[in-house]
């Protein structure tokens, strides 16, 4: 899992590297970002980023949290995953 997880940090890196280098206009967002977007500013921003004028309907967006549970509660076996990831870049994602 870790091997992956550094995979697919190093494929959005290098992603992101070619964009910049590329000199392309681009927008980096993530879920997390709509789903904590209160202040509906990401989405303005995203709005106006692809050319669509910016209407208060626009904003409004159906994702919620669907789980509210930590993990240890939702995985049977946290405390044995809680035991591989201690000490890794993966550890405080455990505790979100």
């Amino acid at each position: 899992m870790l091997n992956w997880s550094r995979k697919y940090d190093q494929y959005f890196y290098s992603l992101h590297q070619n964009l910049i280098n590329s000199e392309q206009n681009f927008m980096v967002l993530t879920y997390e970002d709509l789903i904590s977007d209160k202040s509906k500013s990401i989405k303005s921003s995203l709005l106006e980023f692809i050319g669509v004028s910016v209407h208060p309907n626009y904003l409004q967006s159906p994702l919620a949290k669907q789980n509210s549970n930590s993990l240890a509660n939702l995985v049977s076996n946290f405390n044995e995953l809680e035991e591989k990831l201690l000490g890794t870049e993966l550890e405080p994602l455990l505790y979100k």
